[in-house]
C-alpha cells in the first residue's frame, strides 16, 4: 500500500472516531475545540515517518490539552497516540521506543484521572492497553521486516556464491581441456609439422626416410583424431548430464614414458632415459602429472632445440619424484610465444604440490621438476 493512501485512511480515521458515542453514556456530539483537536493530530501524523519522536510527543499533549482543557475523552486523539507509538517503536525500536511510551502513559494517565476525577474507573485502562498494544505491534512489525530483510539478503548471497562457485567450476573446466589438448592434440600436431617437413625435403634423395615420415604423420593424425573425439564424447556427455559419472578414458602414467620415448625416436631424436627400478611406488596422480612433464619437455626440445638427443633423468628420493630433461640449445633465433606449454606446466605441477623450473645450464636447456608424493591426489 504507498503511504499517500495510508496518510488518507489515518486522516479519515482519526478524524470519524472523534465522533463516535461513548457505551457508557448517552450520545454527546463532540465540541468545536476537540473536533479542532482532532484535525490537528491528522494532520501532525502525516510527519510521523521523518519526526517520529516529536509526532508521538505533539499526540500526547493534544490527548492532554483535550481531557484537562477541553473536557472531553476523545477516542480520535486515543488513536491518534496508538498510531503515533506504533510508529514510534517502528521506525526507533525499543531503546527510543520505551522511554517515550512510559512517559506518554504517565502523561496520559494523569490528565485521564483529572478528567474523570477518580482512579478506579475504566477511562484509566484506556491509555494503559493503547500504549502497550502500539508498542507492541510497532516493534513486532519492525522484527517482522527485519526477518524479511534478512532471509533475503542471505537468499541473495547465495545467488551470488551459486554464480561464483559456477563460474569457478567453468574456469576449472576450461583450464582442464586447454590443458588436455595442448599436452596431447598440440603434441601431435607438432609431431605432424616437422614429420611433413623432413618428408618434404627427404622425397627425392630419400624416399625411403620420406616414406617413414609419412607414416609418422599418418599415425599422429589418427591419434589426433582420436584424442579430439575422445574430448568431445566427454564434453557431449557433460552436457547431457553426465558430469558426476567417473572418466574411465585411460590415462598416460610414468609407465608409459618408455612408449613416449620410442615416438620420438621415429623421428631421429635420440632419448637417453635413465629411471630407477622401483618407479611403480609412484601414486597415479604424481604418475600423470610426470608423464606430461616429459612429454612437453621431449617436444619442446625437439621444436626449439636442435633436435638430436635429449637426457631424461628420473630420480626417487624419500618421497618425492625429482624429474631433469636436458637437451642442447639450439643456436637458432627462437620465436617469441605465449608459453602456454610451461604455464601447462606449472598448473600440472601445482596440482601434485609441485614444483618446476625451467632455462640454460652450460648451453643447455634444462627442465626440472620436483613432484613430492605426500599431499597427492590418487
Amino acid at each position: 500500500m504507498p503511504d499517500w493512501l495510508r496518510d488518507v485512511l489515518v486522516t479519515i480515521m482519526v478524524i470519524s472516531v472523534t465522533f463516535t458515542a461513548d457505551p457508557a453514556h448517552p450520545y454527546q456530539p463532540p465540541t468545536v475545540l476537540s473536533i479542532a483537536l482532532s484535525v490537528t493530530a491528522a494532520g501532525l501524523l502525516l510527519m510521523r515517518r521523518r519526526q517520529p519522536i516529536i509526532i508521538a510527543i505533539a499526540m500526547v499533549g493534544l490527548f492532554v490539552v483535550g481531557s484537562v482543557w477541553a473536557r472531553d475523552h476523545n477516542p480520535g486523539l486515543l488513536l491518534a497516540v496508538t498510531i503515533a507509538i506504533a510508529g514510534l517503536f517502528y521506525r526507533r525500536g525499543m531503546d527510543v521506543g520505551i522511554p517515550v511510551a512510559i512517559g506518554a502513559l504517565i502523561a496520559m494517565e494523569v490528565a485521564t484521572w483529572h478528567f474523570v476525577g477518580a482512579v478506579f474507573t475504566y477511562y484509566m485502562l484506556h491509555p494503559i492497553f493503547s500504549v502497550a498494544f502500539a508498542g507492541a505491534a510497532g516493534d513486532s512489525v519492525r522484527m517482522h521486516r527485519r526477518y524479511i530483510k534478512a532471509i533475503t539478503d542471505r537468499a541473495i548471497r547465495a545467488e551470488q556464491t551459486r554464480e561464483s562457485e559456477a563460474a569457478r567450476r567453468v574456469t576449472e573446466e576450461r583450464l582442464r581441456i586447454a590443458r588436455d589438448l595442448h599436452d596431447t592434440v598440440a603434441h601431435q600436431i607438432s609431431v605432424i609439422s616437422l614429420n611433413a617437413g623432413v618428408a618434404s625435403q627427404m622425397m627425392e634423395k630419400h624416399p625411403q626416410q620420406a616414406r617413414e615420415s609419412l607414416a609418422t604423420v599418418r599415425n599422429a593424425a589418427r591419434s589426433v583424431l582420436t584424442e579430439i573425439g575422445n574430448l568431445l564424447e566427454h564434453l557431449r556427455s557433460t552436457e547431457a548430464g553426465g558430469a558426476g559419472e567417473l572418466d574411465t578414458t585411460p590415462q598416460p602414467s610414468i609407465s608409459h614414458i618408455d612408449g613416449l620415448v620410442t615416438k620420438f625416436s621415429q623421428v631421429g631424436m635420440r632419448v637417453v632415459v635413465q629411471k630407477p627400478d622401483d618407479l611403480g611406488r609412484v601414486p597415479a596422480a604424481v604418475g600423470r602429472v610426470a608423464y606430461r612433464i616429459v612429454q612437453e619437455a621431449l617436444t619442446n626440445a625437439y621444436k626449439h632445440g636442435d633436435n638430436t638427443h635429449a637426457v631424461v633423468d628420473l630420480r626417487l628420493k624419500d618421497s618425492a619424484l625429482t624429474i631433469t630433461v636436458t637437451n642442447p640449445a639450439s643456436p637458432r633465433p627462437e620465436t617469441t610465444g605465449q608459453g602456454f606449454g610451461l604455464i601447462g606446466l606449472q598448473e600440472q605441477a601445482a596440482s601434485v604440490r609441485g614444483t618446476i623450473a625451467a632455462g640454460l645450464v652450460d648451453n643447455d636447456w634444462r627442465v626440472t621438476a620436483t613432484l613430492p608424493f605426500q599431499g597427492s591426489t590418487l
